[in-house]
């Protein structure tokens, strides 16, 4: 969760290991990477969705991933568009009957942007400026996602 000073949600976001079987195939679930799920901003804090993404490609990239990988829903094009403008390129399209998520994207899993601008997204809490001064600065805060072995 990304929250603001005062404990509102203004993201969330879930990076895993988990490449759904259906949608990547043997060999691309061989080589190591983290995928991307529900990537949601508040409107209000539009824009902070760039430092997530930058965020998880460096964090997948320090774990010693490849790629950062996502599917989005194939008939969303502005959603493509909105990847593919922030280096995530398209891998292919599948037409499943019964998953609308068949647009896959993947990004390095490395902070593509490092000489451009400083990451903002920190493990631990802390007060950050914003990078486009579009909104207010707020707290930044990852929370580790539990996996089956810690649970």
């Amino acid at each position: 969760m990304v929250r603001t000073d005062d404990g509102q949600a203004a993201a969330t976001v879930a990076l895993d290991t988990f490449s759904d079987p259906q949608l990547w195939t043997p060999d691309e679930q061989a080589d190591p990477s983290m995928y991307l799920h529900r990537l949601i901003v508040r409107r209000k804090y539009a824009g902070l969705g760039d430092d997530v993404l930058d965020w998880a490609c460096k964090r997948a990239g320090d774990l010693g991933n490849h790629w950062v990988r996502i599917d989005v829903w194939t008939d969303n094009v502005g959603l493509h568009r909105y990847y593919e403008e922030r280096g995530v390129k398209h891998v292919r399209t599948l037409d499943l009957a019964d998953y609308p998520s068949g647009a896959l994207f993947q990004r390095p899993a490395t902070n593509w942007r490092e000489a451009e601008q400083p990451q903002v997204i920190a493990e631990q809490p802390q007060i950050l400026p914003t990078r486009r001064g579009r909104f207010e600065p707020f707290e930044r805060a990852l929370w580790p996602v539990l996996n089956q072995a810690t649970i």
